[in-house]
Order: structure tokens, then C-alpha cells, then sequence
């Protein structure tokens, strides 16, 4: 009887180039376990691929995990140390960390590997303005348009500096010019109606807000019904409002700012026991770090030690706090 030799199916080059390919897909689609398989499948072939190392660090990056995300970028730099995207990932992960020395040197080192490439710049801007120095920042982000003129994230980020200096005009005329090149930019118009909500220029936000409406199309933006019911409420039309929030799902990201709607709201209402209510929940849930006793509200009052009012009050401060401290961890 003829010996059987089972054919071995060999791993190509060109295969593992399209599973890093599907693994970079599943990365921007935010499908991270697919991605990492991807990625660990073509490591475990090819061990010392720059590449995979370095996209490796990227999904660790994404889902915070800075320290793994080091190692990766690190290990990608000893076997190629002109690779631009491990250097980005290095700076970035240090960013993450709060470590703006390290992450300063990382991104430099970036730009003497290709001084003509924008994320170099967008990055080294990232890292001024978490030190809150927002006039070099601004610089890099301007730096960054020399090389790419259509980029819309220089112009977002040039706004919130901007907005951080208290220059709201200039905030305002960064956004207007990247509307005029991209007349279709959902975050361009987002960020405007965000800055005439905080004016209280409602009309100029109301219009703002239907047209990134109309850009988005059939596609959800929970972010801009609650500015609109944001505005609903600061404007007395609180049945519209109320519709609006209703609408909107209990996607955790957007809870926080959702609860607080409806207490201010109830405030308008003089519901001031809902409103605390409301204000209490919010605070919770942007306060994710916060580990203290949950007291009950009812006991609370119940020895009258404070009123529904002062609760509310109270609430809606800490609320405020937590979601500012919130958007500048974001940002």
C-alpha cells in the first residue's frame, strides 16, 4: 500500500501581507479581538515583522493598554529603527501615560525620520497641548497643514486651543475655514455648534446643528440630539427636548451628559427632587474613578440635614465638574 503524505499548505509572504491588511481593517472598525488575532496569527509566522509590531502596539493603544503597546513599538524600533509608525506609537503610548518628556523625544525623533509627514506634527501638537503650553501647540498643528491642507483633525484641534486660551473667535475662524474645504465635515460642524451653544448664540447653533443632521443622514449622532436637546431646554422647549432625550439610547459614552439633561430639565420644571435625582446619576457615571460611599438620598433628607434643592445644586456642581474633567482627558 502506497505511503500518504499530507500536503503542508506553506505561508506566504503575499498571505501574510493580507492578513495584516484585514488586521489594519479590523483596527479602524474598532473590532479589536479580530484585529489582534489577525496580528498575533502573522507574528507567530514571521516573529521579528516590524510591521506586525508595530500595529501590534497600535491596537494595544487603542485599547489602553500603554504599557504592552510600549513593548510592541519598542521591539518594532530594534528591528527597524526608521519606522516612523513605531516612533508615533512610542510618543503616543507616553502621551497616554502623561510622560511628556519621553513622549517629546519620541515624536522628535519622528520628524527626523520624515520631517514632511503630518502626524508627526498633529502629534508633537498633541503633546504641547496636553502641557497646556497651547501657543506651540497651535504651531505644530499649523505645521501640520503646510503638509496636508485638507486635514481636518489641525483644524478641530487648532479650535480647541484656541477655545482652551479663551480665543473664541479665532476657534470660530479655524472651524469657518475648514467648512469652506470641506464643506461636508460632520466634526467641523459639531465643534462650531458646540461653541455658539456655550455663547448662548442659539440660532446660530440650532442652524449649525440641523445641518450636521443633514451630513450624517440615516446615520446615528447621538452627540448632536443632545446639544439640540441641550438647546431645546436653554430655549424653554422642553417637550421637544424631553422627546429628544427619550429617543436617544443608553449608550454608556453619552449617559453621563444624557442624565444631566434631564436634570436641568426638571429644574425648569421646579421638579428640584427629580433634578437632584438626575444630577446624582450623572455625577456617578462621569465620575468613574470616584469610589466613595454611595449614600442614600432619601435618609439624607429624611434627617434633615439638607433639602432636595441644596441636593440638586450640589449634584449639578459635581456633574459640571466630572464631565469637564471628562472632556479634558479626551481631549
Amino acid at each position: 500500500m502506497a505511503s500518504f503524505t499530507p500536503k503542508v499548505n506553506k505561508v506566504t509572504k503575499t498571505g501574510l501581507r493580507d492578513r495584516l491588511k484585514l488586521a489594519a481593517a479590523f483596527l479602524k472598525e474598532k473590532r479589536f479581538d479580530e484585529a489582534l488575532r489577525e496580528t498575533n496569527a502573522v507574528l507567530q509566522a514571521e516573529p521579528n515583522s516590524a510591521q506586525a509590531l508595530s500595529l501590534l502596539g497600535s491596537i494595544h493603544l487603542k485599547c489602553r493598554r500603554y504599557d504592552e503597546a510600549l513593548a510592541a513599538c519598542h521591539k518594532a524600533l530594534t528591528i527597524d529603527p526608521l519606522s516612523v509608525s513605531a516612533c508615533l506609537g512610542v510618543g503616543m503610548a507616553y502621551l497616554r501615560k502623561k510622560d511628556f518628556k519621553q513622549a517629546m523625544a519620541a515624536f522628535e525623533n519622528a520628524v527626523k525620520l520624515d520631517p514632511k509627514q503630518p502626524k508627526v506634527y498633529i502629534s508633537l501638537g498633541l503633546a504641547m497641548f496636553g502641557q497646556e503650553r497651547f501657543d506651540d501647540a497651535i504651531q505644530y498643528f499649523y505645521r501640520a497643514l503646510r503638509f496636508s491642507p485638507q486635514t481636518e483633525l489641525p483644524y478641530i484641534l487648532i479650535a480647541r486651543a484656541c477655545r482652551k486660551q479663551g480665543r473664541t473667535a479665532d476657534a470660530i475662524t479655524a472651524l469657518e475655514d475648514l467648512i469652506k474645504i470641506r464643506p461636508e465635515s460632520f466634526i467641523a460642524h459639531a465643534t462650531l455648534a458646540s461653541i455658539y451653544l456655550d455663547k448662548k448664540n442659539y440660532e446660530a447653533a440650532e442652524q449649525i446643528l440641523n445641518r450636521a443632521l443633514e451630513i450624517k443622514g440615516d446615520k446615528p449622532a447621538p452627540a448632536i440630539l443632545l446639544s439640540l436637546a441641550e438647546l431645546y431646554i436653554e430655549t424653554d422647549r422642553l417637550a421637544p427636548a424631553a422627546d429628544l432625550l427619550r429617543s436617544l439610547p443608553s449608550a454608556k459614552k453619552i449617559l453621563p451628559q444624557k442624565h444631566k439633561l434631564w436634570g436641568d430639565l426638571y429644574s425648569k420644571q421646579n421638579l428640584v427632587r427629580e433634578a437632584a435625582e438626575e444630577y446624582r446619576t450623572a455625577s456617578l457615571l462621569a465620575a468613574e474613578d470616584d469610589k466613595g460611599d454611595d449614600i442614600e438620598m432619601e435618609s439624607l433628607v429624611e434627617a434633615g440635614s439638607t433639602s432636595w434643592e441644596e441636593l440638586a445644586t450640589t449634584y449639578r456642581a459635581m456633574v459640571g465638574e466630572s464631565l469637564l474633567k471628562a472632556r479634558k482627558t479626551r481631549n
